[in-house]
């Protein structure tokens, strides 16, 4: 899947955003040491390294997060 992100966005700038999911409140990844956290609803936040932005971004624009993220960690 491609991904077009704005301009003014560098891909080595850290972003996070907010999802709809029943159990993940936002999503967060930091290019600059390959990083994605995951913040779920309880409040406690989990973080993936060695994730590609690509990786990043298939999992946050998924239909569902929580699927998506499920499907990531089995190929681990």
């Amino acid at each position: 899947m491609s991904v077009m992100l704005p301009t003014n966005t560098p891909l080595s700038d850290p972003v996070s955003y907010d999802v709809v999911s029943s159990f993940i409140a936002n999503i967060a990844y930091d290019a600059n040491v390959s990083e994605m956290t995951v913040r779920f609803l309880g409040g406690s936040d989990y973080t993936y390294t060695d994730v590609t932005r690509e990786q990043f971004d298939d999992v946050r624009l998924s239909e569902s997060v929580g699927k998506a993220l499920h499907a990531f960690k089995e190929n681990l």
